[in-house]
């Protein structure tokens, strides 16, 4: 089955789920933020799971893909964080 969502779409979204904690004015923030998010959460996710995941976003059904992606990924918070905390090093 095949599943086509814009990216930008995609990665509006996740960020909107993800992390609406934290808002940067800088949009090349929030996008490297969306990359790591969808990276882990693909990374993780075993193909059922992520057509699943898929099949939610593609529906508009949010709250049940953002309770897979708790279920399915533990710690998926401190994943991100790790994740950025590794990046901002490189940068800075």
């Amino acid at each position: 089955m095949k599943i086509n969502i814009a990216q930008r779409l995609l990665s509006n979204k996740l960020h909107e789920l993800l992390v609406q904690e934290v808002d940067f004015k800088n949009s090349h923030v929030n996008e490297l933020i969306d990359n790591i998010a969808l990276n882990i959460i693909l990374k993780s996710l075993d193909k059922e799971k992520r057509i699943e995941f898929y099949r939610y976003l593609s529906t508009d059904d949010y709250d049940k893909a953002q309770k897979l992606i708790k279920n399915e990924i533990p710690n998926f918070n401190k994943k991100i964080l790790m994740v950025i905390k590794k990046e901002f090093k490189k940068i800075l």
